[in-house]
């Protein structure tokens, strides 16, 4: 039987089901300004842009924070989640997962793949998606948890 990505309803609540893989993301936006960032991201972290207007290319831990810094720098403005909701997990260290915020006055939308280190739960791979493409997204997360071998 092939195994796929459950999909999460309203009622699953990642505090309360399984791993809590929301945190890495949420400590993330919490340490941003007070230089505790690089504590939360795997030695061998990598961000994968999969959205179709912004495509920037992968990037490690640094360039990705440089990234954001620089978003803010532009734009005068930290990009702020006000709605995480979970769409999918796999095993105990894959999640997908929806933002919606704001960056300044406008707002944002994204489905992100998270999967965590098997040790202390740093960030280990981040991939953002366009929020339509969320059937892409949970066919990664079911690839990511093969690769794993984590059945």
């Amino acid at each position: 039987m092939a195994m796929h990505a459950r999909i999460l309803t309203k009622d699953d609540h990642p505090t309360h089901r399984g791993p809590t893989l929301i945190r890495p993301l949420t400590a993330a936006s919490e340490a941003w300004h007070d230089g505790r960032i690089a504590k939360l991201f795997a030695p061998a972290f990598v961000r994968h842009d999969r959205r179709r207007v912004i495509a920037q290319p992968p990037a490690d831990a640094a360039a990705y924070i440089t990234s954001i810094v620089e978003l803010e720098r532009l734009t005068g403005a930290f990009p702020i989640y006000v709605m995480q909701e979970p769409v999918g997990a796999r095993g105990q260290r894959l999640c997908a997962i929806r933002l919606i915020g704001h960056l300044g006055a406008d707002e944002m939308s994204m489905i992100v793949v998270i999967q965590t280190d098997d040790t202390v739960g740093r960030l280990e791979q981040l991939i953002q998606y366009d929020p339509e493409d969320i059937d892409d997204a949970l066919a990664e997360l079911d690839r990511l948890y093969a690769e794993l071998g984590e059945y």
